[in-house]
């Protein structure tokens, strides 16, 4: 279980708009997170498990998103 808190993301409190849900989850569970992060991360790499792609936390979602909708184009392009 995790706490839902709404953190102001912008200088505008009256606007529902402006807030963006945090989640606060347990130390526990933090901790868990963080292994599973230690021990899967090399093994994907290890065994190119992930895309090049692959977006996650690292860039923003726009680029994967762009690199799908090449790929579609490039197939309708092919028909």
């Amino acid at each position: 279980m995790a706490d839902i808190s709404a953190i102001l993301k912008d200088s505008d409190f009256e606007q529902p708009n402006n807030y963006r849900p945090i989640s606060l989850l347990p130390t526990m569970s933090q901790i868990c997170e963080r292994i599973a992060l230690i021990q899967l991360t090399p093994y994907l790499l290890s065994n190119e498990r992930l895309s090049v792609t692959q977006s996650g936390n690292k860039n923003s979602t726009g680029t994967p998103l762009i690199h799908m909708t090449e790929a579609i184009l490039a197939r309708i392009d092919k028909r």
